[in-house]
């Protein structure tokens, strides 16, 4: 079994359509470049008909942000997403300024960037699984990768050959989901922000800490807590967390706190400490 030029231009293609689908659908219209709106309206999906609000990962977690800020984790914990998606919908959310709309956009924008590299690994992948189909077409075409090559040498079925090309879709599936999880949770802590910000005529009053879960890895105990598990959590001003920006590129060893989560498994909460209060 060999995949021919087409079949690689194929599989290429879905990629290409999934990947425009799911920006359409989850963050609008507006992120799609002018290539990836005609795939779409040449596979007869109308790019505009794609997005809704209930399907905006990083629109629904920064109100779900700002609802857990002021009715509280315990509150929010009872709530269903059909609930919160009705919630949107009525459009009794709570209203948006400017800079938290533009926050917004700067999350969605992170989240573009992410599945556009993704993408790009998915292509590489491919690439890497496939070789050169000749010398006749060398450095134009490429084919099935020097492993898979071996397997068919060795006569190895086309259902093994299969199976170790699947591995590489769980790997995609699980790069995916940190991804989907990081912006997730980057919204809900940019949404609790939000409402802390709006009790403050002066922003940088506001004094924040994180709450920590008990199963929480090393690095996040090291990073929001005083004395390791169970201490008391360390205290930090907005300005403070918005310096050190986020922790994309850094190694474990120099993980600084932040807004975003610490890493893509984080589930740390930002909380506001209230004035007067311990």
């Amino acid at each position: 079994m060999t995949l021919t030029q087409n079949q690689i231009h194929e599989i290429l293609s879905i990629i290409e359509k999934q990947t425009a689908f799911y920006i359409g659908s989850t963050l609008g219209e507006d992120y799609l470049s002018k290539e990836q709106k005609s795939i779409l309206e040449k596979s007869g999906v109308k790019p505009k008909s794609l997005y809704k609000t209930t399907n905006d990962t990083v629109l629904l977690n920064f109100h779900l942000g700002m609802l857990s800020e002021i009715l509280g984790s315990k509150a929010i914990k009872s709530m269903t997403y059909e609930q919160l998606k009705d919630y949107v919908v009525s459009g009794q959310h709570i209203p948006l300024n400017e800079e938290e709309r533009a926050q917004i956009e700067s999350i969605k924008r992170q989240s573009l960037a992410d599945i556009t590299s993704r993408k790009g690994k998915v292509f590489q992948d491919i690439n890497q699984v496939v070789t050169k189909e000749s010398n006749r077409v060398r450095g134009q075409h490429e084919f099935i990768r020097q492993t898979v090559i071996e397997g068919l040498k060795k006569r190895e079925s086309v259902k093994k050959i299969s199976m170790d090309l699947a591995k590489l879709t769980g790997d995609w599936t699980r790069d995916f989901e940190k991804s989907v999880n990081y912006i997730s949770h980057t919204a809900m802590n940019e949404g609790r922000l939000a409402m802390i910000q709006k009790r403050y005529e002066n922003r940088g009053e506001a004094k924040v800490y994180f709450i920590v879960q008990d199963t929480a890895c090393d690095h996040c105990v090291r990073a929001y807590l005083t004395a390791g598990k169970g201490s008391e959590p360390r205290e930090f001003t907005i300005q403070e967390l918005l310096q050190n920006g986020n922790n994309i590129g850094r190694k474990a060893h120099e993980y600084l706190p932040t807004l975003s989560p610490l890493h893509p498994n984080c589930r740390c909460l930002l909380a506001e400490i209230h004035p007067n209060t311990e």
